[in-house]
């Protein structure tokens, strides 16, 4: 079972991280939980976390210009989308997408979604004429 294999905290984890754990393969929930007992992991994202909370995030986002996806799980309990719509709503070429039964990795959880959502936004911000035509050719769509 998946309690007798990560253990309590594992659970609780995998429960924190994903909508629904049990659509994961093990491999995947293992590789995941990974990242959180790697202690150099773990000190990037201490530092990634103190210095956002320095930084006046309201003021740098403002500046974007650029065309923006906030591509969100619908079910994300470490950050919620909520939090994020207010960002986006402050961008003047900012669009959010919401993966439905997807928690905190929608592209783990929901792969195909979650391409077809990045597709569709790289497919409608406008390009040079250099650029290579758009769409996710077939091969990635195969599962490996």
């Amino acid at each position: 079972s998946a309690h007798a294999r990560l253990g309590a905290r594992g659970c609780s984890a995998a429960r924190l991280l994903f909508c629904d754990p049990s659509c994961l393969s093990a491999a995947d929930i293992d590789r995941t939980l990974a990242l959180g007992r790697d202690r150099r992991v773990l000190r990037n994202v201490v530092r990634a976390l103190r210095a956002a909370r320095r930084c006046d995030t309201a003021h740098l986002l403002s500046a974007v210009r650029a065309p923006t996806l906030f591509l969100w799980g619908a079910d994300d309990r470490i950050t919620p989308v909520k939090a994020w719509r207010a960002a986006a709503a402050g961008l003047p070429h900012a669009r959010i997408e919401t993966i439905p039964r997807a928690g905190h990795v929608p592209m783990l959880e929901a792969p195909e979604p979650y391409a077809a959502a990045v597709d569709a936004f790289l497919c409608s911000v406008p390009r040079s004429k250099s650029a290579p035509a758009c769409g996710i050719p077939s091969g990635i769509r195969e599962s490996a």
